[in-house]
């Protein structure tokens, strides 16, 4: 890769691993977050936290967990060898287990019960798509019945910080008063560009930071087309309410127990199918065919992750948030939404279709 296509996240760690944990301590993460967390991650499960740096969170709360009697099998994914052995070094009681590895490109390993991407990492990677590869990921890595907890930056409130100006300045004096953090704003849409002064004592040292405000709209977008299901949502790590001023905001995500997962399967399936009708799927991803009665004729409708096929007299309309593509072929459309839905006929018919499939079927 080039300098200019080369993902910011990939030299985050180089630039901030030998001052991260003074600008950002770990006690930050306090008895609220680690009682929030320990609620979630205790028990002897089995714990992923996707980049994990240098053991902001993954050090108090593994030693509140191990303390109190709940240990767990902590593991840790981090793209820079430089937080990992900040990490390490600070780990001397050896309960987390730290690996270097892209969360968005590499998998993690399977099984987890627990997957935590907190501290706003997933912002931290700017390309949507790339965005959507991470929670596919998490997906995969989670047992049946697991959780995702993603913390994000809170959009609302980044915008309200800035308000109509594209460039902001502001400061944070740190205890002893001879050190403070000054940052240089930049909000352009949804890039987020600060540039960090670190006044130390008299010495000054500059490092840079680029994210993505990501909405929680996007986050459900990602984890429904990864076959999550959007859970409880709360103000930072500690459980608080939403509000303006929150500046994270935290959202579970779980993946359907295998009970779930076979139940769902069996409702896509419609009883009868019609012969002479087109059967082919769309898609590695199309697992499977209904054939729904309409009034004024038989559809029979191809369904995959996203997608549906249109072969006799009815049209699809579209309730809620939903982005349609019509193609060349009049009677052959494709569709992406949010969330499962049944599709019903105004003469009677009905069937279940998979997310994030989301349509209604009317007669012409």
């Amino acid at each position: 890769m080039t300098a200019s296509t080369t993902p910011s996240y990939l030299h985050y760690g180089a630039d901030f691993a030998d001052i991260y944990d003074t600008i950002f301590p770990r006690t930050t993460i306090g008895p609220g977050e680690l009682a929030w967390l320990s609620g979630h991650v205790g028990g002897g499960k089995r714990v992923l936290e996707l980049g994990v740096g240098t053991g902001r969170v993954a050090l108090p709360l593994a030693e509140r967990l191990a303390e109190g009697g709940q240990p767990v099998e902590y593991h840790g994914i981090d793209i820079s060898t430089e937080m990992l052995a900040q990490l390490e070094d600070a780990d001397t009681a050896g309960r987390v287990t730290g690996t270097r590895g892209d969360i968005v490109y590499d998998h993690y390993g399977v099984d987890y019960d627990i997957i935590l991407c907190v501290c706003a990492t997933i912002s931290m990677i700017t390309k949507p798509d790339d965005q959507a590869r991470v929670f596919v990921n998490a997906a995969k890595a989670l047992r049946p019945g697991g959780t995702l907890i993603v913390e994000t930056h809170n959009a609302e409130f980044v915008q309200s910080m800035h308000g109509p100006r594209t460039d902001i300045t502001y400061s944070v004096p740190y205890p002893d008063g001879k050190r403070a953090l000054v940052s240089f704003s930049t909000l352009d849409h949804e890039a987020w560009t600060i540039d960090h002064c670190w006044i130390d004592n008299g010495t000054t040292r500059f490092v840079s930071e680029t994210s993505r405000v990501t909405t929680l709209r996007e986050l459900d977008t990602y984890a429904t087309n990864a076959g999550l299901t959007p859970g409880a949502r709360t103000s930072g790590l500690n459980g608080a309410p939403i509000s303006r001023t929150s500046g994270t905001i935290t959202v579970e995500y779980s993946k359907p127990s295998e009970n779930a997962q076979q139940s769902q399967a069996a409702s896509w399936r419609w009883p009868h199918r019609r012969r002479g009708t087109d059967l082919r799927p769309l898609g590695p991803d199309a697992p499977t065919v209904v054939a729904v009665s309409a009034a004024l004729g038989v559809a029979t409708i191809v369904c995959g992750r996203g997608f549906a096929r249109l072969v006799t007299g009815v049209q699809l309309a579209y309730p809620g948030p939903t982005h349609v593509r019509r193609t060349l072929e009049p009677r052959v459309v494709s569709l992406r939404a949010r969330a499962p839905s049944v599709a019903r006929t105004n003469g009677g018919g009905h069937a279940l279709l998979p997310p994030p499939i989301h349509a209604t079927i009317e007669t012409h």
